[in-house]
């Protein structure tokens, strides 16, 4: 099956912006089940990741020691925006990463491989899979489930791209606790990488 990450990510984006329009002052102030973060920190974290993509944050991210510090400093630098402001951050910088994920899956491009702070190396065309799988995660289960909400079951092209991160994230993010088991990392060589 030929996947179309960039695709799997409009849809993942376009699934966020419809929840958070429905969204009461209460509930993006209702805790996500992000331990220390409310449901508007989820969607700022996401908004500054797309936010970062056209700023030093993408150098810093390369070369961090810990993903989740950075991530928990983007999410406080946004902590006194109101949620309006929060959502438009996300909605326009997550246009503008859409704009360029489809240069990620060509070649050469897609079989660079990127450096991502303390999780690991990846190709270039697998960001828009890193993306869908940290939409889905943090949509599905971050959000949706405080506020009670449910969803449409994701599609099976859905769940390959999520799939895809997880399997190339795990031997690199989780390296030890695998280097016990008879666990193997599935084939870049779709991406063009040895």
């Amino acid at each position: 099956m030929s996947l179309d990450r960039a695709r799997v990510l409009r849809d993942e984006r376009g699934a966020v912006l419809d929840l958070c329009r429905t969204l009461t002052p209460a509930e993006w102030a209702t805790a996500s089940d992000c331990a220390g973060w409310s449901v508007q920190d989820v969607v700022a974290h996401m908004g500054a990741a797309f936010h970062g993509f056209f700023t030093p944050w993408l150098l810093r991210v390369m070369r961090t020691s810990s993903i989740e510090r950075s991530n928990d400093g983007d999410v406080e630098s946004r902590r006194g925006r109101e949620p309006a402001r929060v959502l438009r951050e996300y909605e326009a910088w997550g246009g503008r990463v859409l704009g360029i994920m489809p240069l990620t899956q060509r070649p050469p491009l897609r079989g660079l491989r990127l450096p991502l702070g303390d999780i690991g190396r990846y190709p270039m065309g697998l960001l828009a899979s890193a993306l869908a799988f940290d939409h889905h995660v943090h949509l599905r289960h971050d959000i949706a489930v405080p506020l009670g909400r449910t969803l449409p079951a994701p599609s099976a092209e859905h769940m390959a791209v999520v799939t895809e991160w997880l399997l190339a994230g795990l031997p690199q993010m989780c390296g030890v606790a695998l280097s016990s088991s008879s666990f193997s990392a599935p084939s870049m060589t779709a991406f063009g990488a040895s």
